[in-house]
């Protein structure tokens, strides 16, 4: 099919994916992660929907995605073996909450800390994950847990701000840059800060190198991903906003 001029019909290519993975004798678990990205007059979708009607015995399909997909999940949800998590089912509990600061800080929270806190992030993950992150640094915990205040969106700008605030100089000024990437690399982050330069040429701050910096995400759990298990690749979890439309 490779060298064909054209591209086959999706439907061969689908009858041609299900019966080679219908051949396999181990399972496989095939993991489709930001599935929202793929436009939706793509032919993507209808090769999914047949392979979901016909699926191979040892194929495990998992397909993580920020909007339901096109894939008639009325019928889906009908059909055993499919399984749904929701936004819901990610949330931490109440409980959940207070072991996760139990693990990361040795701190309990009150009760009523805890609650505000949940009404706050409503158990959203990365949230509390910031809160770790700031009580580090906050002589009162339970006080800050208290007084948090405004929503998921206000709380998240506050949570990001008390963070940052508390690095250095020259950290904050490799994440700034680090913030316009999906995924670097030490010598991507190297390349960065050598673009980075005044006219004359010097630094605009101290700087780390690219090494360097990455130790220290590394060290302090920062807004990083490892992508390989030798951590040569990272993916970034903060962003810089989009810049606006000509």
């Amino acid at each position: 099919m490779a060298q064909a001029p054209e591209p086959p019909p999706v439907s061969i290519l689908a009858n041609s994916l299900i019966n080679e993975l219908d051949a396999l004798t181990s399972p496989l678990v095939l993991v489709l992660d930001d599935y929202h990205r793929i436009r939706g007059e793509s032919e993507v979708h209808e090769l999914m929907r047949l392979l979901l009607a016909h699926p191979p015995r040892r194929l495990h399909l998992v397909i993580a995605t920020r909007r339901d997909p096109p894939l008639g999940l009325t019928r889906l949800r009908t059909q055993a073996g499919f399984t749904e998590i929701r936004l819901k089912d990610l949330g931490f509990t109440g409980s959940e909450t207070r072991m996760l600061l139990q693990a990361l800080l040795a701190f309990t929270a009150s009760d009523d800390a805890l609650d505000n806190l949940q009404k706050e992030l409503e158990g959203w993950a990365v949230g509390l994950r910031l809160v770790a992150l700031a009580l580090r640094h906050t002589a009162d915990p339970d006080g800050f847990l208290r007084s948090l205040h405004g929503g998921i969106q206000l709380t998240q700008t506050y949570l990001l701000q008390e963070v940052i605030a508390v690095q250095s100089p020259e950290l904050r000024n490799c994440l700034l840059r680090a913030s316009l990437l999906e995924r670097f690399c030490a010598g991507v982050c190297d390349a960065l800060a050598k673009a980075d330069t005044e006219p004359e040429g010097k630094p605009t701050a101290a700087e780390l190198s690219g090494s360097e910096f990455i130790q220290t995400l590394q060290a302090r759990n920062l807004f990083a991903i490892a992508l390989d298990d030798r951590e040569n690749g990272f993916a970034t979890t903060i962003s810089c906003p989009s810049p606006p439309r000509r």
